[in-house]
């Protein structure tokens, strides 16, 4: 059984380039119970299912689910499965919080915003209440085990996100802007607003190849470990009013898609040795950095 509380309350202004939020405070409460069973079927089968009830006293009902199965080839060779779903609500924080930064663009002191998609100043430029974040995903592996000092296990999977929260592209605040929605003036012409959004789902596949070695060396146990793994996100839906460009390209880009680990540990009576490598592929920054 699961219980959580969240709330918040933000009252702070930091000089020099000037950040300043309003006086707020939120709260959000859910509770949830879920359950797990798991079983071998056959001598070679074993499967699993799990469901999770959740409420919230802002968003209502959800349920999910998650089924797995494990099957046994051979002594050498296993294949397994997993297929389930999920679901994410906005914070407090993601629907309420309105953060106001003063700053300089070529040369001008103008206003960036970030503002609660239920206020005036987003929704003229057409935010929307954040709704929960829904997910299927699947996963399909082999594991692979010769001996007892050598295993090896491939999976690759799938994770669509349906309404995803992420924050919009920034919107430029222009006279003729403030002239359609005067509240706009608080922010002021050359400014910009942005805001949370459910405005685009993605897709994520990867795969993850892990592999160790154990063995006996020098006198003491010795193990290895070489791990990989690549993903790709992308978006496959957007609102072109809530997502620009840049923020398409971070989703890709902006967590690299290549990670390679390496470790090995060697262990005796009271010693240890460890030894670890880790490699990441390339990143970008559109948003941010843009052409680097």
């Amino acid at each position: 059984f699961f219980f959580q509380a969240e709330d918040g309350i933000r009252d702070h202004c930091v000089t020099g380039v000037q950040t300043c939020a309003l006086p707020i405070s939120w709260s959000q409460s859910n509770y949830a119970i879920y359950a797990d069973a798991e079983t071998d079927l056959t001598k070679k089968l074993s499967v699993g299912l799990a469901a999770r009830f959740e409420h919230y006293n802002t968003f209502g009902d959800a349920t999910v689910g998650k089924f797995n199965a494990l099957y046994k080839v051979n002594d050498i060779v296993s294949i397994r499965g997993t297929v389930g779903t999920g679901y994410h609500a906005p914070s407090p924080g993601q629907s309420n919080d309105q953060i106001l930064t003063t700053t300089f663009v070529a040369g001008n002191q103008v206003q960036v915003g970030t503002f609660p998609v239920s206020s005036p100043i987003a929704k003229a430029f057409g935010a929307k209440i954040l709704t929960p974040e829904t997910a299927n995903d699947y996963g399909l592996g082999v594991v692979f085990k010769p001996n007892s000092k050598f295993l090896v296990t491939i999976d690759a999977y799938q994770i669509d996100v349906k309404k995803r929260i992420g924050i919009s592209d920034n919107k430029d605040v222009t006279a003729a802007k403030i002239q359609q929605y005067p509240v706009l003036a608080a922010v002021g012409e050359g400014g910009a607003v942005n805001y949370f959004t459910n405005g685009y789902d993605t897709r994520t596949q990867g795969v993850d190849i892990v592999s160790t070695y154990k063995d006996e060396l020098a006198g003491g146990a010795l193990n290895l470990t070489l791990a990989f793994n690549y993903n790709q996100s992308h978006v496959t839906r957007a609102e072109a009013d809530a997502i620009g460009p840049a923020q398409i390209d971070g989703i890709k880009r902006l967590a690299p898609n290549t990670r390679l680990n390496a470790s090995a540990n060697w262990s005796r009576d009271n010693w240890a040795v460890n030894i670890r490598e880790n490699y990441y592929g390339s990143w970008r920054n559109e948003n941010d950095y843009p052409g680097q």
